[in-house]
C-alpha cells in the first residue's frame, strides 16, 4: 500500500466529547465546553476549524476554573 492509502491517512483532530453532555445556562456543554452549534457542526469541520473550536473550549474552561477560585 502506498502512502496515499488509508493506512497512512492523517489522523483528524479528535472529538473532545467526554460523554458528559449537558448544557449550562449559557448553552455550553459542561463536559467539553463546546456550544451546541459547535457540537452540531463538528463532523463538517476541517482540522483547522476544529483546532479553533478547541482553543475556544480551553478559554471557556479557564473562565470556569477562574470563577471557581
Amino acid at each position: 500500500m502506498d502512502k496515499q492509502g488509508s493506512f497512512f491517512k492523517k489522523q483528524r483532530v479528535p472529538n473532545p466529547c467526554v460523554n458528559l453532555c449537558s448544557l449550562n445556562g449559557d448553552n455550553i456543554c459542561i463536559g467539553c465546553y463546546r456550544t451546541i452549534d459547535e457540537v452540531g457542526a463538528w463532523g463538517r469541520l476541517n482540522d483547522e476549524e476544529r483546532l479553533r473550536v478547541l482553543e475556544k473550549c480551553e478559554m471557556r474552561f479557564q473562565e470556569v476554573v477562574t470563577k471557581e477560585d
